[in-house]
Formats: structure tokens, sequence, C-alpha cells
């Protein structure tokens, strides 16, 4: 049987709602430009209803060109029922007490899989 999977791409500063069945993974991909020393993290969810199961960056050119539009991709998976939600925050890891550049947060329901009862 095929994991269903659920994908957005969060390129602006709103706050994003989704669904993603138990055992389905939700995949998110968020812009940034590298060498800029900025990253995106992925903070405050329930680890209980939602499991981080991966997070790479990826370039977005084809080119090799150092510096250029990046993506950050993270995939998380339906753990239980339940909602949650995530906080993006695009920050420099090594300055401490400041702001983040940018935040985005997405509020997650995990749900039955179709077909359960």
């Amino acid at each position: 049987m095929a994991v269903m999977r659920v994908t957005h791409r969060l390129t602006e500063d709103k706050k994003h709602e989704t669904e993603v069945p138990v055992g389905g993974e939700l995949a998110n991909d968020l812009p940034f430009n590298a060498g800029t020393g900025y990253a995106w993290t992925a903070k405050g969810f329930d680890t209980k209803v939602l499991a981080l199961q991966s997070q790479e960056s990826r370039s977005e050119t084809t080119d090799g060109r150092t510096g250029g539009p990046m993506i950050e991709h993270f995939v998380f998976k339906g753990v239980k029922e339940g909602e949650t939600t995530i906080t993006f925050e695009l920050r420099r890891p090594w300055e401490k007490n400041v702001a983040a550049n940018e935040t985005r947060t997405m509020k997650v329901k995990v749900t039955k899989p179709s077909g359960a009862k």
C-alpha cells in the first residue's frame, strides 16, 4: 500500500493548515539563500502526534553555482491522531537572543488513515 504524502511549499509569512493521515507523510519546502548563514529549523510540534523523519537542503539551481537559491526540505510522519503546530524559523544558529529573520507556522491535523474504522 502506498504512503500518502502531502507536500507544501511555504513561501509566504502566513499561517498554513493541512491534514495528514496516521502513517502518512507531510513534506514542507522552505526557500532560503545559501551563503547567508541562515537556516530553517522546525520546532514546537508535539512529537507524539508528528515525527520529523528527515531534513535536507537542496539547491534550486542546476548550474552548480555557490550561494544561490536553496530549499530546506522537511519530511514529517503522522504518528497518532491529534493536532499540533509546527513553527519554522529562519535564523543564524550562532546568534543567541536574536529574533528569527522569518517565521512560518503550519497547523497539522493527523487523522485516521483512510479505510480505518
